[in-house]
């Protein structure tokens, strides 16, 4: 039954409803069984909060009722909680509010479908439904896990992209990073809005888009509603970069800016307070697999002399077991890795291996 009802309208990437225990019968929530189905659902969100990666980035489980009982066309409600590491949290009305944002319907129209669903199909799904958390929540749990390692798609096989994403998973991966490149602004071509799209289906870990593109203004609302949760612009590419980090902002987005090894620090000094995210590229942006560039290490410095503990800094390039520590010891809080992640063998010796060295960089007295 849950194959045949209807994905929410016009949710390009939090559609599906995911029932948590597929082999089992769904429950409907009525009158007569109120206390037995939350009786259910609350060993269910224990066991899934058991499984959900420390910070929780947003599953939420949803639970439809049916005020008149189980009977069709009846009043429908919802309740539900954002699964976190150790229990729940996320009012109803929270959850409403979310649902609309992702859908861009009203919280009628929303209802209206799930009560049609509902008609078809005679039950509810028991499941979760993804949301997006808000840039502050992505930032908040991103800031409290740091050294990170951001494994970059870019290096991946994409012929398996889904699995390649749930191995870094797997590997303790808590953000996954995305460049984009339009054959203009770097000499090469990379990926686009279908592949982010693609990439938000199937995982719920934030997603680092970095836009090594000519006028990304143009593809700032494409790529938010993609799937993007950082969005991360070149200082080189934009006339008015101010303008453009809090449109990002406004889009419910965290900004990014970046600049390349040879451009200078001063010309994203004034854009400072506008950005949650500074990307340092260690290497010129286009291609990865490039040697890592030394002067990077100025820049995290003084970046993180003059943003405080608040700005996130990544760096880009080159970032391996030699080169992560001296990076985290400049101030680095993400390291960006593509092509020492996955043409490694194992990506969970990897990546705790860099996040090790990360971590014994940071303790470093300068």
């Amino acid at each position: 039954m849950v194959d045949s009802f209807p994905k929410m309208p016009d949710c390009p990437n939090y559609q599906q409803f995911y029932p948590l225990n597929p082999k089992s019968p769904i429950p409907i929530q009525t009158t007569q069984n109120r206390q037995e189905v939350r009786s259910c659902t609350r060993r269910r969100f224990a066991a899934k909060a058991a499984q959900t990666p420390a910070g929780g980035l947003g599953t939420i489980v949803c639970i439809f009722t049916h005020r008149r009982g189980a009977v069709p066309g009846g009043k429908v409600g919802l309740s539900g909680r954002r699964i976190v590491r150790g229990g729940t949290s996320r009012s109803k009305h929270q959850i409403e509010r979310h649902l609309c944002e992702q859908t861009g319907k009203t919280r009628l129209s929303i209802y209206r479908s799930i009560s049609a669903g509902f008609a078809a199909t005679g039950c509810f799904p028991l499941g979760t439904v993804g949301c997006r958390m808000s840039p502050a929540q992505v930032l908040a749990d991103l800031h409290a896990a740091v050294p990170l390692v951001g494994p970059s798609l870019l290096a991946c096989d994409f012929a398996n992209l889904q699995d390649e994403i749930r191995r870094v998973e797997a590997a303790g991966a808590q953000i996954l990073h995305l460049d984009v490149m339009d054959g203009h602004f770097v000499p090469n071509i990379s990926i686009g809005v279908p592949i982010v799209e693609a990439v938000r289906r199937v995982t719920d870990l934030p997603l680092d888009v970095h836009l090594m593109i000519s006028e990304p203004g143009r593809y700032l609302k494409v790529f938010r509603r993609a799937g993007a949760d950082l969005i991360t612009i070149h200082i080189e590419a934009v006339a008015e970069p101010r303008k453009m980090l809090e449109e990002i902002r406004s889009l419910g987005a965290a900004a990014g800016i970046t600049l390349n090894p040879p451009t200078p620090l001063e010309k994203l000094e004034d854009c400072l307070p506008y950005c949650d995210l500074v990307l340092v590229m260690s290497v010129m942006a286009g291609f990865g697999g490039q040697q890592f560039d030394t002067v990077a290490l100025e820049k995290l410095r003084r970046l993180r002399a003059a943003g405080g503990r608040d700005l996130l800094l990544s760096v880009d390039g080159g970032i391996n077991h030699h080169t992560i520590a001296p990076c985290a010891e400049a101030g680095a809080d993400l390291f960006i890795a593509g092509t020492t992640v996955f043409s490694s063998d194992n990506y969970l010796r990897t990546i705790e291996e860099l996040t090790s060295l990360a971590r014994s960089g940071r303790d470093v007295k300068v």
